[in-house]
Parts: structure tokens; C-alpha cells; sequence
């Protein structure tokens, strides 16, 4: 989430369009970076703090910074998307086993127990990445979302229980859980700022 937050930061500057800032000398290449004390580029041209115009190489133009901010800016309901896109899996609670026993999930996922016979607990082992506990139910639901990845065993604290190495006995469950993608577009997004950004520090200008 920092990185998603730096990266639309970053596009917002460049978003910023006819005027943003750059610091650097009149005679030297620009960095692209913010400072109140930097050049000026409004309307195609470049004025540095020495008050001189200077016109801006060809290959750093308006059109192709607009195309980089515009990606930048579809990163926010991209990232929505992959947020919402979070599963949650049900679990059925019977007499004596939980169905599906054994299964993978990602990282950010829900599970979600529902009894559906018999007194029952969900219990994790010691050890396991986050512990929980429904206490014994007879009937309802009871929920848990898995924020660290691991493989996670759970049983039942009256028909099974912790064989003390990680791993449980009786009616019991395993739960394994996979980091969770980073999103392609904050990827892309990224790698193409920093292609511009290196692009224009190498970038020669002309008085």
C-alpha cells in the first residue's frame, strides 16, 4: 500500500500538466523531482531559477507524461478491484469433520465456519501463524480473515486436539494460505515513471 501510495503521488505531479516543478541548474540536465527553488515548465518551455528560457528536447513532451499520469491515475480503481476481489470460503461444521478438510487460500482471504450439526469448536494449534478460537458452538457462524501466509491446522476442542508438533488430531482441518499478487498495474505503472524519470535526467537541454 506505501508503494501504491508513492507511485500516485508521483503521478499526481506529473499529472500537474502545463506547470511542475524541477530543480537543477540553467546549463545542467533537470531531475525530475519537487522543489520550490527548481525550474519551471509552463506552456512548452523550460525557465530555470536564473530567470533564462530554455526549450525542452523533443523527447520530453506534454503527451507523453499525460500518458504515464493517466496510468497512474487508473491504478486506484485497479487496486479497488483487487480488494474487492478477496474470496471467502466456506466451511461446513457436521459431526465429527469440517468440509472441505483441507484446502488453499489467499493471503486477505475469509473463511467462514457455519455449524451445521453437533457442539463443536475451531481451534488453532499452537505455533500456527495467527491463533483463533470460536469457543464451542452448537450452531451459527464464526469467521476469521488470514492476513499472515502459513499453513494453519485447526480442530475441534472436543472431538480432537493439538498433537503438540503443529500439526492436530480427531476432527481437525489445515488451512494453507499464499501471499496475495501484487496487482500488474502499479508494476507497469512503476517501472514506466521510473523509465521517464531516468530518461529526462539524462536528458540534455538546449538555451
Amino acid at each position: 500500500m506505501k508503494a501504491f501510495r508513492a507511485i500516485v503521488a508521483l503521478g499526481a505531479l506529473l499529472v500537474a500538466g502545463p506547470a511542475f516543478a524541477m530543480t537543477g541548474q540553467c546549463q545542467c540536465s533537470m531531475s525530475v523531482v519537487s522543489g520550490a527553488a527548481g525550474m519551471t515548465l509552463t506552456s512548452g518551455t523550460m525557465v530555470g531559477p536564473c530567470g533564462r528560457e530554455m526549450s525542452l528536447s523533443k523527447a520530453l513532451t506534454v503527451s507523453s507524461m499525460q500518458t504515464t499520469a493517466a496510468a497512474v491515475k487508473s491504478l486506484a480503481p485497479q487496486r479497488a478491484a483487487d480488494e474487492v476481489a478477496a474470496a471467502t470460503t466456506p466451511v461446513s461444521v457436521t459431526d465429527f469433520q469440517f468440509t472441505p478438510g483441507t484446502f488453499t487460500i489467499k493471503q486477505g482471504d475469509t473463511v467462514t465456519w457455519t455449524w451445521n450439526g453437533g457442539f463443536h469448536s475451531v481451534t488453532t494449534v499452537a505455533g500456527a501463524p495467527e491463533s483463533f478460537n470460536s469457543g464451542d458452538m452448537s450452531a451459527g457462524t464464526f469467521a476469521h480473515t488470514f492476513n499472515k501466509t502459513g499453513t494453519y491446522r485447526y480442530y475441534c476442542d472436543i472431538h480432537g486436539g493439538d498433537a503438540g508438533n503443529g500439526t492436530a488430531f480427531g476432527m481437525s482441518g489445515s488451512i494453507t494460505v499464499t501471499a496475495a499478487p501484487e496487482p500488474v498495474g502499479i508494476a507497469a505503472a512503476g517501472v514506466g515513471i521510473l523509465a521517464l524519470l531516468r530518461r529526462t535526467r539524462r536528458m540534455p537541454l538546449t538555451r
